[in-house]
């Protein structure tokens, strides 16, 4: 399970996306975000995620499902695993 300090950044960002403040409005990059936070549970998230489900086309969900999953694709792949080295060298 992730972090708070992990979900709230990306609550952040999704705010900001859905609501067009400091970002451009984008319901697809809000859904993204908000929905990477909602789904470790972090319940502010879900509440935006279920506004947006009532505004957005399934077409637009799927879009921005699909991001959320390449997104956490490519931080997994990126992620150090527990045999890594750190900078001793040791795992």
């Amino acid at each position: 399970m992730q972090c708070r300090i992990t979900r709230l950044p990306r609550t952040n960002l999704g705010v900001l996306y859905y609501l067009g403040k400091g970002a451009p409005k984008d319901p697809v990059l809000a859904y993204m975000w908000l929905s990477l936070s909602a789904d470790s549970g972090f319940e502010p998230a879900k509440k935006y995620i279920q506004k947006l489900n009532e505004q957005m086309s399934p077409v637009q969900i799927a879009e921005a499902k699909l991001k959320a999953s390449k997104f956490l694709a490519a931080e997994t792949k990126a992620a150090p695993s527990a045999d890594t080295p750190n900078a001793n060298g040791r795992p």
